[in-house]
């Protein structure tokens, strides 16, 4: 919820409180990682969303660490990741874009997670 916050305050200049209701929440974080500002999230964006963060968590995590991956590992473990996302992505589809067009509509979003509740 923070990081919402964080994101919506710098992209739109909004505050979002207490008063913030649900739907106005799942406009916003559609709309963060709607790239393009085209209302639809494709493979790429949904991808970009996963990682968002990902760059200052890695960086905190590799401040704990106390060895440096060799070259191999860090690709290794690269390829992982892209794997597992992948695959994280294709469900997302599956699951939301229900007319099967490769992309998540704003209606298709939300009425999938309305459905699921």
């Amino acid at each position: 919820m923070d990081h919402l916050k964080h994101d919506v305050k710098d992209q739109y200049y909004v505050d979002i409180d207490d008063k913030t209701n649900s739907k106005e929440l799942d406009y916003y974080n559609f709309k963060l990682h709607d790239y393009d500002n085209n209302m639809l999230l494709d493979g790429l964006e949904l991808l970009m969303a996963l990682n968002h963060d990902h760059d200052a968590h890695n960086t905190e995590n590799k401040a704990a660490t106390t060895a440096e991956p060799t070259d191999g590992q860090r690709q290794h473990q690269q390829q992982g990741k892209f794997d597992q996302d992948a695959l994280l992505v294709d469900h997302i589809l599956t699951v939301y874009d229900t007319d099967k067009d490769g992309y998540i509509s704003f209606y298709e979003y939300m009425t999938v997670k309305e459905h699921n509740k």
